[in-house]
């Protein structure tokens, strides 16, 4: 853990530092880069399996709260790693546009002032499944829940004990995501069980 510095880390020219299993918080700096500086040539390689965060980090200026970095083909030009929050995406601007830094792939909260949390962000899921209904038995309905890892057409049917599908609930193509939808015992023609 580095905490409550006036700088989180600082790495100078043409050093590859290798970070895995590091907090990086509550660091202060009246300049750049109060989380990480890289400059020069520096550039981190991030252990996707030990994650590494960085949060809470402040400047006075208004760049690179959490992390600011030289550019890595002419010597002493800084830019500055913007943070995409709703997705966990590190952007490298340039001029005319931005693009994704897969080396970073560890999770970012930005502190420079405290935000909600996006509940509609969710991890994407591994495998399929589909959970046990709740309440079961139910009244008046039961929740089912299931996730799906890649996106495709989603059919949830409910059959009876006859073998005889009744009720379709869900039949439209999905993303990959987690999703629950409600069942009040109907059939397809409204009759109740």
């Amino acid at each position: 853990m580095i905490k409550n510095n006036t700088r989180g880390c600082a790495f100078i020219e043409n050093s590859q530092p290798k970070l895995a299993n590091v907090t990086i918080k509550e660091n202060g700096l009246s300049w750049r880069g109060g989380g990480i500086l890289f400059n020069g040539n520096s550039t981190a390689v991030f252990d996707p399996d030990r994650r590494c965060n960085i949060f809470n980090n402040s400047i006075e200026e208004s760049e690179g709260s959490d992390l600011y970095c030289g550019d890595l083909t002419i010597p002493g030009f800084t830019r500055i790693i913007t943070v995409v929050v709703d997705t966990f995406t590190v952007l490298n601007p340039t001029e005319q546009h931005a693009f994704p830094l897969p080396k970073f792939t560890f999770d970012i909260l930005h502190g420079k002032s405290t935000t909600g949390v996006d509940e509609s962000v969710k991890q994407v899921p591994t495998e399929y499944a589909l959970r046990q209904n709740y309440p079961n038995p139910f009244n008046p309905q039961t929740t089912i829940r299931y996730q799906i890892p890649e996106a495709g057409n989603v059919a949830i049917e409910i059959f009876n004990m006859m073998g005889q599908r009744i009720r379709i609930l869900v039949e439209e193509d999905k993303v990959a995501g987690q999703y629950s939808v409600q069942w009040d015992g109907r059939d397809d023609s409204c009759q109740g069980p």
